[in-house]
């Protein structure tokens, strides 16, 4: 088995909260209202602020759940990033929060105050079943008149919301009915969504999926994906999320060294192994055995068989948090 460790992080953000106002099919992190409403302390920033460093990252992303529910736990975070000399790219969100009043117009100031100059504002049928397009558009407006440039995921979804009512919410079902059968599906696909999270319910809903045979035929290497640190993560609880492996984690103090099978069994297996390799693992240390006759993916099975350590036999490990992701729907 060769060494699994995560040396040198190139591009990412922190994830302030998963509490969101939110609670959209799409979500890798399953973020929504019923999350307890944790926010990352400025101690915990700082801590993550200097851990990216000493691994070659000097600048991230802000993202959640929504981060601006807290303004003033925001605020702190940006604060903290502004002292540490550590660039903020940008801030995420769904722009559920702004109603045009003067407290948001001053919260905006004082983003732009603390070297924040940009947002990524989300606009697509995903989130238009929970916020209202009116709430995006006036968000447009007021980063406009506070010198906040802008940037959209799913921009090209722009003109399919806003031929309907912008005062309201829609629901997938209304784009389906006004676009035809399929159209969620094909977005989906066009901005390959990845099947993890709540996605996997979403997916499941319009693939077939395979049998375990064939997956585990089809992946028979180990997932090097795990390794990939050209979009991470860095949670409020200190955990980093390899590979967008919503529901795996490292410690934040584990990044540089080399990770242990005694410590993390689950991910060392997987990344030299892969989901073979894990599958083998569990159902002979713990018997599991598979609820469904077919998967999605690689992705679905590995995501039932953590589930099943989570939720069956009680497991409590480093690599698998935050705990409270397994138990949200």
């Amino acid at each position: 088995m060769s060494d699994f460790c995560i040396n040198q992080l190139s591009s990412g953000g922190i994830i302030t909260n998963y509490y969101c106002s939110s609670n959209c099919r799409h979500c890798l992190y399953k973020c929504s209202p019923y999350w307890p409403k944790s926010y990352c302390n400025p101690n915990r920033a700082v801590q993550i602020y200097k851990t990216l460093y000493r691994a070659g990252c000097a600048s991230v992303h802000i993202g959640g759940g929504e981060p601006f529910l807290n303004p003033d736990g925001l605020i702190e975070v940006l604060k903290c990033a502004k002292e540490h000399a550590f660039k903020i790219e940008y801030i995420e969100t769904n722009s559920s929060w702004f109603n045009g009043s003067n407290e948001n117009i001053k919260l905006l100031e004082e983003i732009r105050k603390l070297d924040v100059s940009r947002l990524l504002i989300s606009m697509s049928p995903f989130h238009n079943e929970y916020v209202p397009f009116k709430k995006v558009k006036g968000l447009l407006s007021a980063c406009t008149s506070c010198s906040i440039s802008i940037s959209g995921w799913l921009w090209d979804s722009f003109g399919d919301i806003d031929i309907f009512d912008d005062q309201v919410s829609h629901s997938l079902d209304e784009y389906e009915a006004t676009f035809g059968d399929g159209y969620i599906y094909q977005l989906a696909r066009k901005y390959n969504l990845k099947q993890g999270g709540r996605a996997l319910n979403f997916f499941s809903s319009f693939e077939r999926g395979m049998t375990i045979q064939s997956i585990l035929s089809k992946n028979r290497g180990g997932c090097l994906e795990l390794e990939d640190t050209s979009h991470f993560h860095i949670d409020l609880f200190g955990n980093y999320i390899p590979g967008l492996c919503a529901g795996l984690s490292i410690r934040m103090e584990d990044i540089g060294k080399v990770l242990s099978r005694q410590d993390y069994p689950v991910l060392t297996t997987l990344r030299n192994e892969g989901i073979g390799g894990l599958f083998d693992f569990v159902r002979d240390v713990y018997g599991f055995e598979p609820a469904k006759p077919v998967y999605l993916s690689k992705c679905d099975l590995c995501y039932e068989i953590r589930s099943f350590l989570i939720n069956t036999e009680k497991i409590l490990s480093p690599e698998l948090r935050p705990y409270e992701h397994y138990y949200q729907n």
